[in-house]
């Protein structure tokens, strides 16, 4: 496989009935988890993350609340070469350090075989997040000199990263939007163009699907 990697047989997938139960973490609720939630939410410990805004979301559904956040490699990626197609990790590790990352599908399948991360087998999950969290810091260790020599860090530090959380705290809000008025939207609109497509017939001189490419090519260019 690229990058040297073993490639992951997807039918040997614990998903038969008489698969082993896999042993996870416990929740982060539970007491033996304590250290690991009092670390995350240590703003003294740094830490660098890619996508921050989404995991501190996963982790704030969890009753998790991540501070000290110290850089974000997609948005280092960004601030460098805003016009780069993707700032994706899998595209980053693959563009930059020449690293090929395990799909998430060769470790939870796909489509109606795919299976819960949380029931990936201990082995695979710990190799697929190993990889994230290696190649997030390879990539902040790429980016932060590069940063730096842009005179872009100050950019990053003062007004991207503490911009995250004020953007996870409006998607965790959400937007009320008026259920009723954006109904009578539809009822009004839907009447405007019933107009508008009759009047398109009258002057076609015949009734036709005008969503249709080809009966619109045949009125427009033949008739």
């Amino acid at each position: 496989a690229p990058g040297g990697q073993s490639t992951l047989d997807l039918g040997d997938i614990a998903t038969a009935p008489d698969a082993p139960v896999i042993r996870n973490l416990p929740p982060l609720t539970d007491p033996a988890m304590a250290p690991l939630v009092a670390l995350l939410e240590d703003a003294s410990v740094a830490k660098i993350a890619q996508n921050a805004k989404y995991d501190i979301l996963v982790l704030r559904r969890a009753g998790v609340r991540v501070r000290g956040l110290a850089f974000d490699t997609m948005l280092g990626s960004y601030l460098l070469e805003p016009g780069r197609r993707s700032h994706g990790l899998d595209a980053l590790a693959f563009e930059l350090l020449h690293h090929s990352m395990i799909p998430y599908e060769a470790v939870a399948g796909k489509g109606k075989t795919q299976i819960p991360f949380s029931e990936v087998p201990i082995e695979r999950a710990r190799d697929y997040s190993c990889e994230d969290a290696d190649y997030t810091w390879r990539l902040w260790e790429h980016f932060a000199p590069q940063l730096a020599a842009q005179g872009l860090t100050h950019l990053l530090t003062e007004l991207e990263l503490p911009l995250i959380d004020v953007l996870a705290d409006m998607e965790w809000t959400g937007v009320a939007i008026d259920l009723p008025w954006f109904a009578s939207l539809k009822t009004r609109f839907s009447a405007e163009r019933e107009a508008v497509e009759r009047r398109i017939w009258a002057e076609a001189g015949e009734e036709f699907n005008i969503n249709s490419n080809p009966q619109l090519r045949e009125i427009l260019f033949v008739k």
